[in-house]
């Protein structure tokens, strides 16, 4: 990290001189760097720490998911009964008015 600052600030100090960077400078690929290397290293190391704690928190979302389904599947059929309740009803007033209405305007 150090010899990238320490190269940052010579490329800026050259810039900022009225030079110009060369094409005779070497380029650093990333993969030079030590810091990326040593990122690399870790990276298969925290993976193994990790992916126990991302299974477990897959298992846990795909639980909570099933319940949240099954809630909404048994809310679903609840609002289906309460409308049909209200629907039926709703057809026997009318069926009645229209009874009485219809005794009412015969007699």
């Amino acid at each position: 990290a150090k010899a990238a600052e320490k190269s940052h600030e010579a490329l800026l100090a050259r810039l900022e001189e009225g030079g110009r960077v060369g094409r005779n400078d070497e380029p650093v690929f990333a993969s030079e760097l030590p810091l990326y290397r040593a990122n690399l290293a870790s990276r298969a190391k925290m993976a193994r720490r990790l992916l126990p704690a991302v299974r477990e928190r897959a298992q846990g979302l795909e639980q909570t998911n099933a319940q949240l389904r099954a809630r909404f599947s048994q809310l679903q059929r609840a609002w289906d009964t309460a409308t049909a309740k209200r629907e039926r009803e709703r057809e026997k007033r009318k069926s009645l008015k229209t009874a009485h209405d219809d005794g009412a305007s015969g007699g």
